[in-house]
């Protein structure tokens, strides 16, 4: 059934290519620095808070925002994503909400779907995310792997699992291009 339903979600996100399908403008943000000498429990890390440097990054990717520019911020819901989203909304005057996509890669392709449906190709929306997660939501929409040294993207052949590092960048995926792969409408922008 699980498989069903997920080549019945692949054939419409191909379909939506086709017929030139288009979404919001995605902008991906990784959370800012957290702060140092955190519990070492696993069970804890979801509450380990942005360090005074981070609260700053955080504020410096809002400010390249303007208010009313964003429809919507989506996070996970760990500490550290919802604090930097929250900064984004005060400058943005949009809603926060917690989506499991922005740390959970198995349900980004639904989401994208969703968020096509929600938001019009005018519109944008801001995902605050992690350094695991946010190459998932480039790939799912699109971004072919030639293109990743060019957006950050990294893997190696002890570590496969693409990432991010670094909190100086954020990631757009344009509203307006066709989900046909390559490097088109898919940009790392330097924000410090």
């Amino acid at each position: 059934m699980k498989q069903r339903i997920m080549a019945l979600v692949i054939s419409l996100l191909l379909a939506g290519a086709a017929a030139g399908w288009t979404q919001p403008t995605i902008y991906l943000v990784r959370h800012s620095e957290k702060l140092a000498g955190w519990f070492e429990a696993a069970e804890l890390d979801a509450y380990q808070p942005l360090s005074a440097e981070g609260i700053e990054t955080a504020k410096q990717v809002a400010a390249r925002f303007q208010s009313g520019e964003v429809a919507a911020v989506y996070s996970s819901q760990t500490t550290r994503t919802l604090h930097t989203a929250l900064l984004i909304a005060q400058q943005t005057g949009a809603p926060v909400q917690v989506n499991q996509a922005c740390a959970d890669t198995a349900t980004i392709t639904s989401f994208l779907l969703d968020l096509s449906r929600r938001f019009r190709p005018a519109q944008t929306v801001v995902l605050v995310s992690h350094s695991n997660v946010i190459p998932h939501f480039l790939i799912k929409a699109g971004l072919a792997k030639e293109c990743w040294p060019e957006l950050g993207v990294l893997s190696t052949f002890f570590d496969p699992e693409p990432r991010i590092e670094g909190y100086d960048h954020f990631w757009r995926i344009a509203g307006d291009r066709a989900r046909a792969g390559g490097c088109a409408g898919f940009e790392r922008v330097k924000f410090r």
